[in-house]
């Protein structure tokens, strides 16, 4: 399969899970049912994968970011192993993955620009106080 399918399947993959987490999390008083805790955390994983995976197709780092965030949701429920791989994509992926720019108009994301050795380190930084975050379980 080449880059552009794989890329295609993985976007229609990250709709599924995403809309599989939506019907999860209805009504609002999902965490105290038990299965759905559990399904909402085994979805964060697998968007977790998929964006990683995507991140790596694409080189971009909103998606290894976006793979962080999923785990820091799914709270420990991701094998180590799969935290230590993300986790080394996003070091990497903070210093050598192309320039981008936040292109959200409402501010909401924190993307920001990569114009400087600066900013890539300090992204580097971020990076690593996410995993250190998810390895260690703080919030």
């Amino acid at each position: 399969m080449n880059k552009e399918a794989r890329i295609r399947r993985l976007e229609e993959n990250y709709l599924v899970v995403i809309n599989s987490l939506d019907e999860t999390r209805c009504p609002q008083n999902w965490r105290t049912n038990g299965d759905k805790v559990k399904a909402s955390l085994d979805l964060a994983t697998e968007e977790a994968l998929i964006l990683a995976e995507l991140a790596s197709l694409k080189r971009s780092y909103p998606h290894v970011r976006g793979a962080l965030e999923c785990l820091s949701e799914s709270n420990g429920f991701a094998s180590p192993n799969l935290i230590v791989d993300i986790a080394r994509q996003a070091l990497i992926a903070s210093l050598t993955y192309p320039k981008y720019i936040d292109n959200d108009a409402s501010g909401d994301l924190d993307l920001g620009e990569f114009d400087n050795t600066f900013n890539r380190f300090s992204t580097f930084l971020q990076s690593a106080a996410a995993i250190a975050t998810i390895k260690l379980g703080l919030d």
